[in-house]
């Protein structure tokens, strides 16, 4: 059972650095690592930092050992990391550079800022804890600022929404720079003293599929481009099947419900969970048990430490999701290093519209900015994505509202099928599935799907894609 803990996050990391913890981290092989050698490691980078003062810098964060726990050991030492992708490449790193003038990154035991010796950017926020570097559905960078105080509420209350309170151990199946996996597991795990089995997800898959089959797994957190990528290779199978999973995880996108079957065949013990939120929320807002098929908009209650509330005019059902609580971020790093409260007000945007509905449940539409006047009629482009992804040929499915001419938009529905040879009949299946007035007008097709440097699908390219005439054009509409 879960130790009833009121220690802060920051506290429960010194008990880890000094030995105290019962907290466990390993990979593949099993091998925990011991206290003496978390010790080594803490004490090569507490030496490294002795002539610098605690500050804001930019931090690669691996699923490996030694990168896990020198973020251990900033967190100790007063240092506030800006968390990024551990492959970004040197590109990247100065691109992001030059938006934030004077933020070094931490490479090589040094802090430089372009190339140059610079020491982290003085912040005198003790709450501050570390940051989060995140593009969301924008495409545009975001500085999220996480407390330890917020974390601490989160992590709790993840705990409790989730059911983890018999879990004893948590899989590691994305990286852990995702806020999702952070929190999530690698806090969690801090927090409440648990087994920690860190992996690098689908890229050893051999080695994930040894290991779920030596080792009692309690919890894994995924992605719906996960199973998809499983049920394609025939894992979901009965030969692959793990009894001992407690809890299935999901988030990041609505939950891939085309799966669902797949998901219980690999997992065939485990309650499966819905997940909802965005990094600002850190990073969870919603939770929810998936029993069967839909509604898909469907994403669960807010978890004990949020309020939720709809923003609409004239008191209309549907509208903006607003959020606030304990739990949430402290707000955006300014270019200075000062952090900007999200709001005028104490509620938090999510980006997205929706509903709650007579039980509580909070059903996600889509980007707020993503709702379209259609033939008189408001729509949510999320609503023709999710159809689209129930038909038995597509891979996945996006949506678009573009200016195709000036002042003219069209609806237009990008796919990657899940095989070329099969016909997916667009016509026939859109008129056995939707009123005409959530057809798109053009749907193209894709191979594969541009990534951003967080490994989410580039949006934004996608879309230069479409204007740019590259896709195959596999269905056109010609009507209202």
């Amino acid at each position: 059972m879960n130790k009833k803990s009121t220690h802060s996050l920051r506290i429960k990391i010194k008990s880890i650095l000094n030995g105290t913890s019962s907290f466990k981290i390993s990979t593949y092989q099993e091998e925990v690592l011991s206290h003496k050698e978390i010790s080594s490691i803490n004490i090569k980078l507490q030496t490294s930092l002795k002539n610098d003062t605690p500050g804001i810098f930019f931090y690669r964060l691996l699923n490996t050992y030694e990168s896990i726990i020198h973020l251990l050991t900033f967190i100790d030492e007063g240092f506030k990391p800006i968390i990024i992708p551990g492959q970004w490449s040197d590109n990247q790193i100065k691109k992001i550079s030059l938006d934030y003038p004077n933020i070094p990154i931490f490479h090589n035991f040094q802090f430089k800022y372009l190339d140059q010796p610079c020491k982290p950017l003085y912040n005198p926020n003790s709450d501050f804890i570390f940051a989060l570097c995140t593009s969301g559905s924008t495409g545009i960078p975001k500085i999220v600022c996480a407390s330890d105080s917020g974390v601490t509420a989160s992590v709790k209350a993840i705990n409790n929404a989730q059911f983890l309170d018999s879990v004893d151990n948590t899989l590691v199946f994305l990286p852990l720079y995702y806020s999702y996996a952070l929190i999530n597991q690698l806090f969690w795990s801090i927090h409440y003293e648990k087994w920690l089995i860190i992996t690098n997800g689908l890229q050893n898959l051999s080695g994930f599929l040894a290991l779920i089959k030596k080792v009692n797994i309690h919890m894994i957190c995924m992605v719906g481009q996960q199973i998809q990528l499983l049920d394609k290779l025939q894992i979901c199978t009965t030969k692959y099947s793990t009894q001992s999973v407690k809890i299935v995880n999901f988030a990041g996108a609505p939950f891939p419900y085309a799966y669902l079957t797949s998901i219980k065949k690999l997992f065939p013990n485990a309650t499966i969970l819905n997940n909802y939120g965005c990094t600002e929320a850190l990073p969870r807002l919603t939770v929810g048990a998936v029993n069967q098929t839909g509604p898909i908009t469907k994403t669960g209650k807010a978890i004990p430490s949020i309020t939720l509330k709809i923003e609409s005019s004239n008191n209309e059902k549907v509208g903006k999701i607003c959020f606030k609580g304990s739990s949430v971020s402290m707000g955006l790093l300014d270019f200075s290093g000062n952090i900007q409260p999200h709001s005028s007000s104490e509620w938090i945007y999510s980006g997205d519209s929706g509903y709650i509905d007579d039980k509580k449940n909070l059903h996600v539409l889509g980007r707020y900015d993503d709702i379209v006047n259609v033939g008189g009629e408001r729509i949510s482009l999320q609503t023709i994505t999710n159809f689209l992804n129930d038909n038995e040929y597509i891979e996945e499915a996006h949506t678009f509202n573009l200016e195709i001419k000036k002042n003219e938009s069209q609806i237009i529905a990008v796919v990657k099928l899940k095989e070329k040879t099969k016909d997916p009949n667009f016509r026939q299946f859109l008129s056995s599935s939707v009123n005409k007035i959530y057809w798109p007008k053009q749907i193209y097709e894709i191979d594969k799907y541009p990534i951003t440097a967080n490994q989410k699908i580039d949006l934004n390219k996608v879309k230069e894609l479409i204007k740019n005439q590259t896709l195959k054009s596999l269905f056109k509409y010609i009507g209202l």
